[in-house]
């Protein structure tokens, strides 16, 4: 299986971007995780990219603060399922400053929630890509997770 993580926007700072390898980088043993930036522009230029991005099989995960919330144990158990269900490509998608459109959250297959409150974009990649480290370390019987 493979992850992908869709952001819509730029990159500002090179923290972020250290910080994110960094997950990148520990996860890469279980499994293959690219980060894909799609410049913002309009909504409907914005979601033309994201929709031409997904293939038909692909999991879609919306991140938006009016999703599910799942706690770590959950993630990696959609994550478990995923992998036995043999699913090549899942995809998180981080929309643009205003969101994304009605049909980009129609193709979501789920929609998933870190919190009711808002965070740049930047810091939800960085906080993505950990959460994915850690499910696979949970998954794997690792010690970097604490219930």
């Amino acid at each position: 299986m493979k992850l992908t993580l869709v952001c819509v926007g730029k990159v500002r700072t090179e923290f972020h971007d250290q910080a994110i390898a960094h997950y990148i980088e520990r996860i890469k043993r279980w499994v293959r995780l690219d980060v894909e930036i799609i410049p913002a522009s309009d909504d409907e230029r914005e979601s033309a990219k994201l929709l031409a991005r997904f293939g038909t099989d692909d999991i879609v995960v919306l991140l938006d603060e009016v999703g599910k919330n799942w706690s770590t144990p959950e993630l990696a158990a959609h994550i478990e399922r995923w992998q036995n269900q043999s699913v090549r490509n899942v995809v998180f998608v981080i929309g643009g400053a205003y969101g994304v459109t009605d049909e980009v959250k129609r193709r979501a297959d789920y929609v998933w929630s870190f919190s009711r409150l808002v965070f740049p974009h930047e810091l939800v990649r960085l906080l993505l890509s950990e959460q994915l480290y850690r499910a696979y370390d949970l998954i794997h019987g690792g010690k970097y997770h604490h219930d």
